[in-house]
């Protein structure tokens, strides 16, 4: 289990773009079952991305902890990604679910 450091709101790394992961490999496995560990270490945490412990990787989504703010965000929403098989999948999400999906 290691739990990595979540970077809050100032911190640059979330301002930049992260890479598209195109391999899903044993590093990007563990990348995420850190990014796992540390989100259920968390403290009302939703969801966590790789940038925010650090990594300028597309995986997953960004939730900050504690943190609530009122936005606008879609009722539903269908994703295309890979899981961490490298298989293809589709999601569609409603509601809370949705929310944790939509990205800027």
């Amino acid at each position: 289990m290691v739990i990595r450091n979540i970077r809050y709101y100032d911190d640059p790394i979330l301002r930049k773009r992260c890479k598209e992961v195109k391999v899903i490999n044993d590093k990007i496995r563990q990348i995420l079952d850190d990014m796992l560990d540390t989100l259920q270490q968390t403290e009302n945490g939703a969801a966590i991305a790789a940038n925010q412990i650090g990594i300028l990787k597309r995986l997953v989504c960004l939730s900050f902890p504690n943190r609530c703010v009122k936005i606008i965000r879609p009722q539903k929403v269908t994703i295309q990604a890979q899981n961490e098989y490298s298989e293809e999948i589709i999601i569609t999400a409603k509601d809370e679910l949705a929310q944790c999906f939509v990205m800027n």
